[in-house]
């Protein structure tokens, strides 16, 4: 799911690594632009959650004044928060935020990947040596030797090439005989493509670091989220704790079958997060000591 947004953001991919000369700096990159320009409403997100944090004594006073009246205390609570200029549901906005973004991340990333794929492929086909191996060495970052692959342990999947099923699909083909044809494209390189392409044979991809790194940073994140959600606001414990379990969960998973520069980009947008939330939590801690002061 990328909303049509692949032809939008791939010559920017391009133009990016058309300087950096490699794709996984330039996922890193392109992961902080998309980063600062949602940096606005995640702020915005933070300063509404301390400001729900800061009525939590009189919410609680609203709660013991009419615990035995429901719909008076439902009456008051939304008087409150329309006094107060915040909304219940804040701790949810950065769930519907980031969700939507990753999806369609995740989507220009594999069709990026795709036409990388089929630039390998066309480069093996024509014999073409040193666009072949440009492409390669573009591709390759830390521990990885393809981005364009997952960093994984499992099988196929940690490949540094797809198999010729793979490129089969990406040609918009599944007869036995054309894949049979691409197999053999693959395995009749000469010369040193075909030292290239046999050295790859024995080589693994990654080493699934990036999956556990994801994971990891999605689950810290949370914990430093979890803080600043009110305690007796439901439906921010509930986005909270789904956070908390289920999205590094989800992270890990997701990250082992997708490209590695998918994972490179929610692994660098974790750290980005978590980065702002120190950042932020200082300023707004700050502000709040020396109102406290003033007030004193």
């Amino acid at each position: 799911m990328d909303l049509g947004l692949t032809p939008v953001l791939m010559p920017a991919l391009e133009w990016i690594n058309g300087i950096v000369q490699n794709y996984g700096i330039t996922v890193i990159i392109f992961t902080i632009f998309i980063k600062l320009l949602t940096l606005p409403l995640d702020l915005k997100q933070r300063k509404t959650s301390r400001r729900m944090s800061a009525i939590q004594p009189k919410i609680a006073k609203l709660q013991q004044k009419y615990a035995n009246d429901k719909d008076k205390l439902g009456q008051k609570m939304v008087e409150l928060y329309r006094q107060e200029g915040v909304s219940p549901f804040s701790g949810c906005l950065p769930l519907l935020i980031s969700l939507p973004i990753l999806m369609i991340m995740l989507g220009v990333l594999r069709n990026y990947g795709d036409q990388m794929m089929l630039n390998m492929y066309h480069y093996i086909e024509e014999g073409n040596f040193e666009a072949f191996s440009t492409l390669m060495n573009q591709s390759k970052f830390l521990w990885i030797q393809n981005v364009w692959q997952p960093d994984s342990l499992f099988g196929a999947s940690n490949t540094i090439l797809p198999s010729a099923e793979t490129f089969a699909r990406l040609l918009g083909t599944t007869e036995p005989e054309q894949i049979q044809a691409i197999s053999d494209v693959l395995l009749s390189g000469t010369g040193q493509m075909g030292d290239l392409l046999a050295s790859y044979e024995t080589q693994m991809n990654g080493l699934f670091i990036l999956p556990i790194i994801a994971g990891g940073t999605q689950f810290i994140q949370a914990k430093f989220l979890m803080p600043q959600m009110p305690s007796t606001d439901s439906s921010s414990k509930g986005s909270s704790a789904m956070m908390l379990y289920f999205m590094p969960i989800m992270s890990i998973w997701i990250c082992s079958s997708s490209t590695s520069a998918f994972s490179l980009y929610w692994v660098f947008s974790n750290l980005f997060s978590m980065t702002q939330m120190l950042i932020t939590n200082k300023i707004y801690d700050g502000k709040f000591i020396v109102r406290q002061t003033k007030g004193g």
